[in-house]
């Protein structure tokens, strides 16, 4: 399972779930098959993802995995998930901002779109120390294409 796919199960906050992943690894109870994806000691699951798939898995057709970066920084630290927000400061069309959100309510950091209301922001206040080094984290590989 991914680390989202755990936080999801277990209803945590987005900046929890990694430290407690690492202490469940470092304590035999998890093994960490590769980076953000985990499974129990006991399956001892070996098997790597391709490396062609998840990228395209990972980000929505258009969207850019710098480019989420700075959204998810945006609506984090301003605490206002708005469509017509990411269009102005980062100069995107409305498709893309709407690609963008949708891709940070898949990593929880959004709730659902409510016709032009602004997403509500999931994230604890406080939080973003944590969550937006986890999202760097989970995007590493994509970021480093």
């Amino acid at each position: 399972m991914t680390a989202k796919e755990i936080r999801d199960q277990v209803d945590a906050a987005a900046g929890t779930i990694r430290n407690v992943l690492s202490d469940l690894v470092v304590d035999g109870f998890l093994t960490q098959v590769d980076h953000g994806l985990y499974a129990p000691a006991a399956t001892e699951a070996t098997a790597v993802p391709d490396q062609d798939s998840p990228d395209s898995e990972q980000l929505p057709e258009g969207v850019d995995a710098e480019l989420l970066m700075l959204a998810a920084d945006l609506v984090v630290t301003t605490r206002f998930g708005s469509q017509s927000m990411l269009q102005r400061k980062l100069r995107v069309g409305f498709a893309l901002a709407g690609a963008l959100l949708d891709a940070l309510e898949e990593r929880g950091l959004v709730g659902p779109a409510d016709g032009s209301k602004a997403r509500e922001v999931l994230v604890p206040i406080g939080a973003d120390e944590d969550v937006l080094p986890e999202l760097r984290a989970d995007l590493g590989p994509v970021l480093q294409d």
